[in-house]
């Protein structure tokens, strides 16, 4: 399943024009609603991994979603801070805790 691409867009709703729904597999899954988006697009990206055979950083090209793309670098960091919310929770850690 991982790798498996579902997509879906919209049609003759008043209130959502050319809503595209997104359905993306990799080790979990992730779903995209967006109005932005005309389509599925696939966009090439290079990152720079750790090469044991030339003992250097080596750039790998890799295929990305464009609504990927596009959520990652306007998201302003948000998920992040929320993650760290979570994580950093305090009263989680107070429940379990006989004083």
């Amino acid at each position: 399943m991982r790798g498996t691409v579902k997509a879906a867009v919209l049609e003759g709703e008043p209130n959502a024009p050319g809503m595209l729904a997104i359905s993306l597999y990799d080790s979990k899954p992730v779903h995209f609603l967006t109005y932005h988006e005309e389509g599925v697009r696939w966009k090439k990206c290079t990152r720079q991994v750790w090469s044991k055979k030339h003992g250097h950083m080596i750039d790998i090209d890799f295929w990305r979603l464009q609504v990927v793309v596009n959520y990652n670098g306007t998201m302003g960091w948000v998920d992040v801070a929320n993650q760290l919310r979570n994580y950093l929770r305090q009263d989680k850690n107070m429940r379990n805790r006989k004083y």
